[in-house]
């Protein structure tokens, strides 16, 4: 059963009100299930997600930064007339991102970039951007989401806009590992499918990097490569460990007992191969 909807118009609010297992849901579960609960029950905003948030609106949706964004004003909240100023601010910006001036002008360059690289006239440009899909997952019956940024399916073109501090090959695959990126990549490529009926060609990963002269290029793989096999993996083992400790309600942590120590993997490669 998988009782797929496709959302093309959703605001972003609330496609994230819907409580469905994610990407960013099964993120928290990569040590164990009471770090993936304790995640979940301690939300927490930060200034690289705001600012990820705004890239990403300025980069996609640049019609929709009005309504979704804020700058804070610069005043001295000690004083009577900053307190006044300030709280008049939060009242008028409740519910959307709140960035420095800084931080807006960061977001303003990056998505310059991003829209000026030669590769988005040909990829992007025809897309449909931010499009939800939801699903009941067949093996737990877990119920699921995801957003794509962008998705062609007369192309077969699916995509993730990222920020990275890195784009070099090196750096951005290295990245890409320590945060997931494969796994989101298995879980976009699996929801085309279920949405549009057969894998997408096409995988495609636009990263900007965070710091000036905020370069960009444009990353791809195939469903069926190596980078997306993993991911796919990775995430279906979380979400099973989700399902289970929900189920039960048992968010079990790391083994009881004495554990012995070992070196670490890379640590016992450089002495197999004699450089310790």
């Amino acid at each position: 059963m998988h009782d797929v909807r496709i959302e093309y118009d959703m605001p972003a609010a609330e496609y994230h009100a819907i409580p469905a297992v994610s990407k960013s849901l099964l993120g928290k579960f990569d040590r164990t299930a009471a770090h993936g609960k304790y995640a979940l029950e301690h939300p927490h905003d930060s200034d690289a997600l705001a600012l990820g948030r705004a890239f990403h609106t300025l980069s996609l949706e640049p019609e929709k930064a009005a309504q979704e964004l804020a700058v804070a004003p610069v005043c001295d909240k000690r004083t009577k007339e900053g307190k006044v100023l300030f709280a008049e601010f939060e009242a008028s910006s409740a519910g959307k991102t709140v960035l420095t001036a800084a931080q807006y002008a960061q977001a303003v360059d990056m998505a310059q970039s991003f829209r000026e690289c030669p590769e988005y006239a040909h990829v992007i440009a025809d897309c449909k951007i931010e499009v939800s899909i939801f699903w009941q997952d067949a093996d737990t019956w877990e119920p699921c989401k995801t957003r794509l940024d962008f998705v062609d399916p007369e192309r077969g073109i699916v995509g993730d806009l990222k920020s990275v501090r890195d784009a070099s090959d090196e750096g951005f695959a290295r990245d890409a590992f320590a945060y997931g990126y494969h796994m989101a990549a298995a879980i976009h490529c699996d929801a085309y499918e279920l949405a549009f009926g057969q894998q997408p060609n096409f995988y495609v990963m636009p990263v900007v990097e965070k710091d000036a002269p905020y370069l960009s290029r444009f990353f791809f793989t195939a469903p069926s490569s190596d980078f997306v096999t993993l991911g796919r993996r990775e995430y279906r083992e979380r979400l099973k460990k989700y399902s289970a400790a929900r189920v039960s309600q048992k968010w079990e942590g790391y083994p009881v007992g004495l554990q012995e120590l070992f070196l670490p993997a890379w640590v016992q490669r450089k002495i197999e191969q004699g450089e310790m």
